[in-house]
């Protein structure tokens, strides 16, 4: 990514740090958008939502970087993981819950594959590229931070 590039999305992380958005939490982030003007979250859809690793992928996608081969990405393949978010999400926000639950099973992009992703020099990554950089990811933090009982 050319340092232009790098300003223009640093600008519109800027703009949405700055624009008071309220981010759905989701499975699926089908028909969310950033307004490139003003920074705001679009949401077409109930129950659609992001997590930390999609509001990256979104801010860069904005611009017409892609980070990941998406299609690659298994769908089913978290279904413990998104029960468990479902789970706490029905303590703080059933209603939302409800919309969000039709989505579970969704493709799931991890933070360390997103994060891995941005650090190679050739976009986008497929699936068998992001997990091998994210598993070194997670054992270097995991060395950095142990796990506590």
């Amino acid at each position: 990514m050319a340092d232009p590039d790098k300003r223009l999305v640093a600008v519109l992380a800027s703009r949405f740090g700055n624009a008071g958005n309220s981010v759905p939490y989701g499975f699926d982030s089908l028909g969310i958008s950033i307004d490139t003007q003003s920074g705001q979250l679009r949401t077409e859809r109930k129950g659609k939502g992001l997590t930390c690793a999609t509001l990256v992928m979104l801010l860069f996608e904005t611009h017409g970087f892609e980070l990941l081969k998406v299609a690659e990405w298994p769908t089913h393949a978290n279904l413990e993981w998104q029960t468990k978010m479902l789970d706490s999400l029905r303590i703080v926000a059933p209603f939302h819950a409800k919309d969000v639950e039709a989505d579970v099973g969704a493709r799931r992009f991890t933070p360390s594959e997103v994060v891995g992703a941005g650090s190679l020099a050739t976009w986008p990554v497929g699936f068998n590229d992001a997990r091998k950089i994210a598993n070194r990811i997670s054992r270097e933090v995991r060395k950095l931070a142990p796990a506590t009982e």
